[in-house]
């Protein structure tokens, strides 16, 4: 259900209800017409043979003239836009009222978007009150309504509405991580948290994210600090020994987040997870790190490229060497697969 929809079937209820008149007139009084693009709702009409006379505070006489002398034949939407008048002053109360119990439109619109999105729990009502400007735009309306799961709790609408705003494919906290990531961007004013931003809280996000992947609130950017412990705990899953990293990030679930980088990197989006791990690869020094220890310690990280690199280049001088047997070098290369 859509507020044209509701409009047309007041009329159409109107025309039964007065026997199959040939006519009906509907009343809109609309406190929140600064907010609406009342065009496409005229549109439809139109295409109904339904007229909209609009009406204005002093336009009362003008208006009874059209309705019972100049054009008796065709359906009206009578549209103010402006609050419902009280009935003393209200000088249009005659043609209301003989209208009938059809002939006032009442725009409840977030009871009508709940219908129109299959909304039932109360708690959800709350949030689209307070996030009404997200759902005025029917791109994101059509997008929230692909990803919402059947019958939502009021936690799943949330994520819905991040999934949406972050363009990502699913409501999934990696989706919707990968996707705020996209650009490679890791501060707090990364553009996708910008767009969060500026419909809902970005503490949502943060929360979201932050608790599926164990990682508690820092005070600084937090953005950063997400990915950073996540990286890390790949980069630290895969060391032989974590005494070597001069850096340490805390995760209450690190094979979560071993898990999602190995996923990502196989997947079609990994350029700009390559770009961050290029990043953090600078920021935590690598190759001072590889530089400093026996390679055997990092035979099986395939976090960052300076680390497979140095540990190639090793194993290449020693095979010219010959400091070491074939054996041992089948070994260390299915350690590094």
């Amino acid at each position: 259900m859509n507020i044209t929809e509701e409009l047309l079937r007041l009329f159409r209820e109107q025309q039964a209800e007065n026997n199959g008149a040939h006519r009906s007139l509907v009343f809109w009084y609309d406190s929140q017409s600064e907010r609406r693009d009342f065009s496409e709702i005229e549109a439809v009409l139109k295409q109904e043979q339904i007229k909209v006379h609009h009406l204005d505070r002093d336009s009362s006489f003008r208006t009874k003239v059209l309705l019972e002398i100049e054009d008796t034949d065709h359906s009206y939407l009578l549209y103010a836009p402006y609050a419902k008048p009280e009935d003393e002053d209200n000088f249009l109360l005659d043609i209301l009222l003989y209208s009938g119990k059809y002939g006032e439109f009442q725009a409840d619109e977030i009871a009508i978007r709940m219908k129109e999105l299959r909304l039932e729990h109360l708690p959800i009502r709350k949030f689209l009150e307070d996030h009404a400007k997200f759902f005025e735009n029917k791109q994101r309306v059509a997008k929230f309504q692909k990803l919402l799961p059947n019958k939502p709790t009021i936690d799943q609408v949330k994520q819905t509405t991040l999934a949406v705003l972050c363009n990502a494919r699913t409501i999934h906290p990696q989706d919707i991580l990968k996707s705020v990531l996209s650009s490679g961007n890791l501060s707090d004013s990364n553009e996708e948290l910008g767009k969060i931003e500026k419909y809902i809280d970005k503490e949502l996000f943060f929360t979201y994210v932050g608790e599926y992947f164990g990682i508690a609130k820092n005070g600084g950017n937090r953005l950063a600090h997400i990915i950073e412990t996540i990286v890390f705990q790949h980069y630290a899953a895969h060391i032989i020994d974590e005494k070597v990293i001069s850096v340490s990030y805390e995760s209450t679930v690190p094979n979560i987040c071993k898990v999602f980088v190995e996923e990502w990197l196989k997947s079609e989006e990994r350029m700009s997870l390559e770009h961050i791990l290029d990043q953090l690869e600078q920021k935590w020094n690598v190759e001072h790190d590889v530089e400093q220890h026996t390679y055997q310690a990092f035979l099986r990280c395939d976090t960052f490229a300076v680390v497979e690199q140095k540990i190639l280049e090793v194993l290449h001088e020693l095979l010219l060497n010959e400091t070491f047997v074939v054996t041992e070098w089948r070994s260390i290369l299915s350690e590094t697969q």
